[in-house]
């Protein structure tokens, strides 16, 4: 009983937390990365942020300069796109890391996939242009994430032009943690190019699958019930 309730806390503290997000608006990754909880685009929140820039003989971008868009608010295929201007020229480029959590809302499908985009251009074919993300399962962040829950996506123009997106299927999960890596660089002296942007779909399943927290709540109220129940009988 005792870890029941521990269980029951624990998942009402979630949810309690999940209640007080605010809805994704279009701002600046610096403002993404200085919110004090999670915003909300549908059934999925978006929570602890973080940037990793990596000069490679260009100044690096700001989270500043990187915009970070809510999409398809209402369709049911909630993600983020991130814009900036990921500049290669001559032998140089940039390459930016981008970290975050998403969560499931209580009661909602579980992520069980996630799409990948990127717009590009370039005018010489010695840019590689390219945009890997991996996606920790188990949502206990990347550092500690077993090989066997990784999932690496990755876009790039190494063969020419690549597909204007790539997709990946999972188990179904109620969080995940993702490290985005947004990297250009040009190979010779005559190379131009960029990225404009970098997006995220995490669509529902065909099925609606609970979040665990739902059947968690539920058991703990008819056990709530049933304790009452007893308590008047022996009156």
């Amino acid at each position: 009983m005792r870890v029941l309730k521990l269980v029951v806390f624990a998942c009402l503290s979630s949810a309690l937390a999940l209640a007080s997000a605010v809805d994704c608006t279009q701002q600046s990754l610096t403002a993404y990365m200085d919110m004090s909880g999670a915003c909300i685009i549908g059934r999925l929140a978006f929570s602890d942020f973080a940037f990793h820039p990596t000069s490679l003989g260009e100044t690096p971008l700001t989270p500043d300069q990187i915009m970070v868009d809510p999409l398809d608010v209402t369709a049911g295929d909630p993600g983020l796109q991130f814009v900036g201007s990921w500049a290669a020229r001559g032998q140089a480029g940039k390459d930016t890391g981008i970290t975050y959590e998403v969560t499931v809302l209580p009661g909602e499908p579980l992520i069980d996939s996630a799409i990948l985009g990127m717009a590009f251009t370039v005018n010489h074919n010695t840019v590689l242009a390219a945009v890997q993300e991996t996606i920790c399962l188990t949502g206990t962040g990347l550092d500690s994430c077993p090989a066997a829950d990784t999932v690496i996506l990755r876009l790039d123009n190494s063969s020419g032009n690549p597909p204007a997106t790539t997709s990946a299927t999972f188990a179904p999960q109620s969080q995940i943690t993702v490290l985005k890596d947004i990297f250009i660089e040009g190979e010779s002296i005559n190379a131009n190019g960029v990225i404009t942007s970098v997006d995220n779909h995490y669509p529902a399943p065909p099925s609606t699958v609970p979040e665990p927290v739902t059947p968690v709540l539920g058991l703990s109220g008819f056990l709530l019930m049933w304790q009452l129940a007893r308590r008047r009988q022996t009156h």
